[in-house]
């Protein structure tokens, strides 16, 4: 499966929420609480809508990134990687009383994530009035995408302009914590996509396997979101939407890091979803691009388009 973006298309997209540096540290071997283990750490951007915004213009769409950074170092580099994937940065707010944001992950000897910290007390300058302010932006594009580390009257903000100006909205919860704080609104977005941990936080329902999974995306569809995703990891992903549900098996892959995977299948996702492809194709694609991300020590694969 290739995925052939039709070149008469061009999918405009803003993206709002977090952009963010990631200090990541995967062990050689075994996590042994309260000690030291050997490993690596590395330094890299990421924040779960820059990924996402990164992944699509990767994958041939104009898009614009609303977010803050700091007047630092970070905040630079960030602007940078942005900026050289060709997402449009002109709306990302510079802070200089806060710090960029910063996330810390532990990634065990599989590179499966063991815990995160994230320091994202800057996203709090993205207010409702600087929403509203760019209001302009939001009105003659094909979808906007937002991420669940943003205050949630800021997300309110979002969802008013695209309501009014009637574009679908997609929504990633982000994290277990940010998705509680969207669990009275969840089926206002258009496209919702989660882990099985967030699933569980937005419809209150246990989430073991694939049939309670199965069960969970039925449960955001009668909620009103229109086309669910439930990502299982190793497992696979459920799909779902008013008229029919589908499981979908992982693709075998070389796990180097699984950060980023998920964000890499929303961004392919929604470009299929906006492009109209057939639904066995967009869920073929979607799972392509989170092999391909898992494969990379990055959190987006810059060979993405060249490898989907």
């Amino acid at each position: 499966m290739w995925y052939n973006r039709n070149t008469m298309s061009q999918e405009r997209i803003v993206v709002v929420g977090a952009a963010a540096v990631d200090v990541k540290a995967q062990s050689f071997g075994d996590l042994v609480r309260s000690a030291d283990v050997p490993g690596h750490a590395r330094v890299m951007v990421g924040g779960v809508a820059r990924n996402v915004a990164k992944n699509l213009a990767l994958l041939g769409a104009t898009v614009t990134m609303v977010s803050v950074v700091g007047y630092d170092e970070f905040g630079r580099i960030i602007r940078n990687d942005l900026s050289r994937a060709g997402v449009n940065i002109d709306n990302l707010i510079v802070d200089c009383e806060q710090r960029s944001a910063t996330w810390v992950g532990v990634l065990n000897a599989t590179g499966d994530l063991e815990v995160g910290i994230f320091d994202g007390v800057i996203f709090d300058a993205l207010t409702p009035a600087a929403i509203r302010e760019r209001a302009p932006l939001f009105a003659n594009v094909d979808l906007i995408a937002v991420d669940a580390t943003l205050p949630r009257a800021t997300i309110d903000a979002v969802m008013v302009l695209a309501k009014v100006n009637r574009v679908p909205i997609y929504l990633n919860p982000a994290s277990v914590a940010r998705a509680q704080t969207l669990v009275d609104g969840v089926g206002d977005f258009t496209v919702v996509t989660a882990n099985a941990l967030e699933a569980q936080v937005l419809t209150g329902q246990s989430i073991r396997h694939a049939d309670d999974a199965i069960r969970a995306a039925q449960f955001l569809v009668q909620r009103g979101v229109q086309r669910t995703i439930i990502t299982l990891g190793v497992d696979g992903i459920v799909y779902a939407d008013s008229n029919l549900t589908r499981y979908a098996p992982a693709l075998p892959t070389l796990v180097v890091d699984t950060t980023g995977a998920g964000d890499a299948l929303a961004a392919m996702f929604l470009l299929c979803h906006l492009q109209g492809k057939p639904l066995d194709e967009t869920l073929a694609l979607a799972l392509r691009a989170a092999a391909i991300t898992t494969s990379c020590a990055e959190s987006v694969n810059e060979n993405i388009a060249a490898r989907a």
